[in-house]
């Protein structure tokens, strides 16, 4: 889809800012999203529902899904799947790691119920299985993980911190 049949005066809808990165999510006036660098040129295929803000050298993608829901992976800063789309959700990187939701859950608030997360790494490793209820990123080496409405931190490892 790169440049079908628009002209650089209608090429998009929206971008989201720049900000630090040379590449912005972009969506086309057909709703097609992808990325963009600062001269506007297309770096991605606009194949993709939604793309984010690059975080770690990557960009978190949504492709069409069987469900209502849409799947998640990443691409590069050339515009190349390196994470395929097979994820409910995703969380941005960080810290090396990002969170991912398996399972279709049902979404209430900001969290998916009925799905389990876990975090992987940017090679697309699951690091940390997916066994938690929700989680957050990592911050300073920990994150916050709920199991059965219990709230407890954990490293990078997995394990719980005190």
């Amino acid at each position: 889809m790169k440049g079908k049949g628009l002209t650089p005066e209608d090429r998009y809808t929206s971008m989201v800012p720049f900000g630090q990165q040379n590449l912005a999510p972009a969506y086309t006036v057909d709703h097609h999203a992808g990325y963009v660098n600062r001269e506007g040129k297309e770096i991605s295929t606009f194949e993709y529902k939604e793309s984010r803000p690059f975080s770690d050298g990557l960009g978190a993608v949504c492709k069409e899904g069987k469900y209502q829901y849409g799947r998640w992976g990443f691409v590069n800063e050339n515009g190349e799947e390196v994470i395929v789309p097979q994820y409910i959700d995703v969380g941005d990187f960080h810290e090396g790691l990002a969170w991912v939701c398996l399972d279709n859950g049902t979404k209430k608030g900001f969290n998916w119920r009925g799905g389990k997360f876990g975090f992987i790494n940017t090679k697309g490793e699951m690091v940390i299985p997916a066994i938690y209820d929700d989680v957050s990123s990592f911050y300073e080496g920990k994150a916050l993980v709920w199991v059965e409405e219990r709230a407890i931190y954990i490293n990078k490892n997995g394990e719980v911190i005190d």
